[in-house]
């Protein structure tokens, strides 16, 4: 909706962060860990407000790159994930209320680097169940209920009622037979998703 201050993508971590993928008050994508990295990818290309952008953070060891719509935007050899916890999995906010405004139509985890090449291949395709290294795979488009569901087949779903749950939007992102989004507000709206 709009580019302005802190806008929490991703998070994982209880009280305190252990990782947090977000939007810099620029547009930038930014990568930050309990351990103290803070990677931010503000040379190329931006974020912009009102349009479907696909983001992707891609990390093996200590390098992370940065794409949007598959073509990287800043790439990093100084990353550091902070210690691995049993914490929750917010999507649209973190602990401590940095929210994103805007809709958000899927997102996906994997457990390898994944390529620019193999970004663009599969970012507007809908994944099958049982995609080799897909961790998780939430598709934001039931358009209606209030809890998501995991796609990927390895029961990652978000909890009943621990969420203040964002509103169904038929603003939709262009993949193949996406008929709706979740529109977060950026100020109280996000999904609980446990370890």
């Amino acid at each position: 909706d709009a580019i302005g201050g802190h806008q929490s993508l991703v998070t994982k971590g209880d009280g305190g962060i252990n990782y947090e993928l977000y939007l810099d008050a620029d547009g930038s994508l930014a990568l930050t860990s309990d351990a103290g990295t803070t990677l931010l990818a503000n040379a190329g290309t931006k974020v912009s407000a009102g349009q479907w952008q696909h983001v992707t953070v891609s990390i093996d060891g200590s390098d992370a790159e940065f794409f949007i719509d598959g073509e990287s935007v800043g790439a990093f050899d100084n990353w550091t994930f902070g210690p691995t916890n049993t914490g929750t999995l917010r999507i649209g906010e973190e602990p401590t209320g940095s929210g994103f405004s805007g809709h958000i139509g899927e997102v996906r985890m994997w457990n390898i680097d994944r390529t620019g090449a193999e970004i663009r291949a599969d970012m507007f395709r809908t994944l099958e169940q049982g995609e080799d290294d897909l961790i998780a795979n939430w598709r934001l488009d039931a358009g209606s209920g209030d809890r998501i569901f995991d796609a990927s087949g390895n029961g990652h779903t978000s909890n009943a009622g621990s969420s203040t749950f964002p509103v169904w939007s038929d603003d939709a992102p262009p993949a193949v037979g996406r008929l709706a989004a979740l529109d977060f507000n950026g100020v109280s709206t996000h999904i609980e998703i446990e370890a």
